[in-house]
């Protein structure tokens, strides 16, 4: 697993041009909050990204890729017992790691999940626990179900579509069908696959 996150991370250090830092690195990020203080709504969260104008994006899922979720996947298919289960997932080092040097380079780090919407508050508190910072978080309509390659797809087109220049994207994901998806789509995306073998989400 690790073996693999570590290719993944010396990749996008040729991508970035310099080597992640360590985890310690998260504690000392100043002006970029954790997903789990953005409490604004939607539109406001739009007009904060909107101004900063990013033009390095990551776009990052959380089950296998941030937090080792192997664990419950003797739940999946009983889902509301599965994403209960989440609370106690540790993070996955490496990953916390690349967060932080992704956030201390300025690149606009947007957690993609297929978690229903419903787990919102598990998911920011878990990331407020292991200091996981994430500028946004995207999450599945409760009423929404796509699958999970199919969402991801959606989700970051239309995320990108609104941008007035082509920014450098990177998408973090352990599935092969999310991956594909993306790949298939035409996005201009640097796609690594971690962790291969979950099926989460």
């Amino acid at each position: 697993m690790r073996s693999i996150l570590k290719r993944s991370m010396a990749g996008l250090s040729r991508l970035v041009g310099h080597k992640p830092r360590n985890a310690a690195g998260v504690s000392t990020l100043t002006g970029l909050p954790p997903v789990a203080t953005a409490t604004r709504s939607k539109s406001s969260t739009r007009t904060k990204d909107a101004d900063r104008k990013p033009h390095k994006i990551c776009f990052i899922d959380i089950d296998h890729t941030i937090s080792n979720a192997f664990w419950r996947d003797n739940q999946l298919g009983n889902w509301d017992e599965y994403h209960k289960l989440s609370v106690d997932d540790e993070p996955i080092p490496e990953t916390v790691a690349l967060l932080a040097s992704l956030n201390s380079d300025r690149w606009l780090t947007i957690g993609l999940t297929a978690r229903p919407e419903k787990w919102r508050a598990i998911t920011i508190n878990w990331c407020i626990k292991h200091q996981v910072f994430l500028d946004e978080l995207i999450m599945r309509p409760n009423d929404n179900y796509q699958g999970a390659a199919d969402f991801k797809k959606q989700e970051v087109i239309n995320r990108l579509s609104g941008l007035q220049k082509t920014p450098t994207v990177i998408l973090f994901d352990d599935r092969d069908d999310v991956v594909s998806a993306i790949k298939e789509s035409g996005v201009r995306c640097a796609l690594f696959q971690v962790n291969i073998g979950g099926v989460g989400g």
